[in-house]
């Protein structure tokens, strides 16, 4: 009797799964309809103050982007992006004095169709000269809401060192 049960049991559970039938509802994963990987490099020109400088500096900025770009079928996106400043110059214009600018940083930007947008970049730069040395870091998060407007802007881990 136990084994005729079993058996029922069996050819039961084999029905149920064979007919496509589940008890747990499991969502599928969203698909990918757009991916696409981005590599270039650019040229910025500005002029800031530097604290430890003591002066304003003229800065040719060497650029190099690279990241990745998704799309998905439910309308969300997610961008990964990076960035590195390489032979790049400034010059003060009050010494003349030359200073070398490097960095680094990334960005996430992660959005759902029709609601916020998450902005994350992590970036730190050094700028060297005339035994002067500058360090900047900073986290950056920005949250938009479905709107476009900014809700949540927010710089931690925020630090500028003379040394």
């Amino acid at each position: 009797m136990i084994k005729k049960t079993m058996s029922i049991a069996f050819i039961a559970i084999v029905f149920v799964f064979a007919s496509g039938w589940t008890f747990i509802d499991v969502p599928s994963p969203k698909e990918v309809i757009l991916e696409d990987e981005f590599d270039y490099s650019r040229t910025e020109t500005f002029t800031d103050f530097d604290d430890c400088a003591g002066e304003y500096i003229d800065y040719v900025l060497n650029i190099r982007d690279w990241g990745t770009v998704v799309q998905y079928d439910d309308g969300s996106q997610h961008l990964n992006f990076h960035f590195n400043y390489y032979n790049s110059t400034g010059i003060g214009q009050t010494t003349g004095n030359t200073y070398r600018f490097i960095g680094a940083g990334h960005f996430n930007i992660n959005s759902n169709a029709g609601s916020a947008v998450v902005i994350t970049q992590q970036s730190t730069m050094t700028c060297q000269g005339m035994g002067v040395v500058s360090k900047f870091k900073a986290d950056l998060n920005i949250v938009t809401n479905a709107n476009g407007e900014v809700v949540v802007e927010r710089i931690s881990d925020y630090t500028n060192d003379c040394k």
